[in-house]
């Protein structure tokens, strides 16, 4: 007597769709109970794996109905059992564009993945192809942006979805299943992307600062934020310590005393300072139309930033109207060019 089976590994690919709604299932039994199975169930074509008709098959066990089964033929031309897979689902059931990005961003690691397995079960043959094959042609294992122009969705789209997938991963069943949509998983997945990118910048930082904190932030004895905090302390004295070491000498030749050292890392950044304050000042002058701009004003205002620099502040005033004379309308670059020249 022969057992009737109900069980089978079901294929990678067949696992991208959703499974039916409960209400669509329910008409389906109904519909299989009054007029019995219509639509084989198809299997891979050792009769090992289910490629199509999971729903039909649950069924025919909750009724206690023998379930008919057809095996794919391998010798079909220009189809596999992706392609029969893809036709059997993405060309017949009523799926969204969400949906249909997210199975698009995972189709070609499912079919990999498929060609492998086969493989394994085959020793290292897939079944009806030559030895050293991976069941797959080089056209079936489509790129992303391949299988979403097939079924019918957008690169923008595809994009998305690669991105959730990335950064949100467990996100991606429930676009899948139509529970939530693609635009509103992709704001959260580039929220964590954001997120992501800025502590892989602290982390730089600390690798490059405070190398030693590196292994403490990475087993969680210390959180990024701290350990981040203390790489810029680090920069910070770097910094101030390349300053004194460019400063320049006195007049005798004699090295400065700490608190000269000091003195005059404070005059470069006041220096440092006044001209960052007058390069904004500028460029919101370009912004409000600088080539209708009073000369008298740009020189007044020039002549109030020189003031309050310590030092170069002849060679910074000719930066700035080097800079100016591509700005200004002839005349007035000339006008202003007569505080420096």
């Amino acid at each position: 007597m022969t057992t009737t089976r109900y069980e089978y590994k079901i294929h990678p690919l067949a696992l991208l769709f959703p499974e039916m709604s409960p209400e669509d299932y329910k008409k389906m039994k109904t519909d299989m109970e009054l007029h019995g199975q219509i639509e084989p169930i198809m299997l891979s074509s050792d009769g090992e794996t289910l490629l199509d008709g999971r729903n039909r098959l649950r069924a025919c066990k909750e009724l206690n109905i023998v379930p008919r089964v057809e095996r794919f033929d391998p010798s079909r031309p220009y189809q596999s059992e992706a392609d029969y897979i893809f036709a059997a689902n993405v060309l017949r059931r009523h799926l969204t564009d969400d949906q249909r990005a997210a199975i698009a961003n995972k189709w070609a690691d499912a079919e990999r993945q498929a060609a492998k397995e086969r493989q394994k079960q085959h020793g290292g043959t897939a079944p009806g192809r030559n030895k050293n094959t991976s069941g797959e042609s080089a056209q079936s294992v489509r790129t992303r942006e391949a299988i979403a122009k097939k079924v019918g969705i957008t690169p923008h789209k595809v994009r998305q979805m690669e991105t959730v997938g990335k950064y949100l991963p467990d996100l991606v069943p429930k676009i899948q299943s139509g529970e939530l949509k693609l635009k509103d998983a992709y704001k959260q997945a580039r929220n964590s992307q954001k997120w992501e990118e800025h502590k892989a910048a602290q982390m730089e930082t600390v690798a490059k600062y405070e190398p030693k904190l590196v292994p403490a932030v990475e087993s969680g004895a210390i959180t990024l934020t701290k350990a981040y905090r203390a790489a810029g302390l680090a920069k910070k004295k770097l910094e101030e310590k390349a300053a004194r070491s460019v400063a320049p000498a006195k007049p005798n030749g004699t090295e400065q005393s700490e608190a000269e050292a000091d003195a005059a890392l404070v005059e470069s950044r006041q220096t440092t300072k006044a001209l960052n304050s007058l390069m904004v000042w500028l460029y919101g002058f370009e912004r409000d139309n600088l080539a209708t701009a009073d000369p008298e004003e740009v020189r007044a205002r020039l002549i109030h930033e020189g003031e309050r620099m310590k030092s170069n502040q002849l060679e910074i005033l000719r930066s700035c109207h080097e800079w100016m004379g591509a700005i200004l309308r002839p005349e007035k670059a000339k006008a202003v060019g007569g505080l420096v020249n």
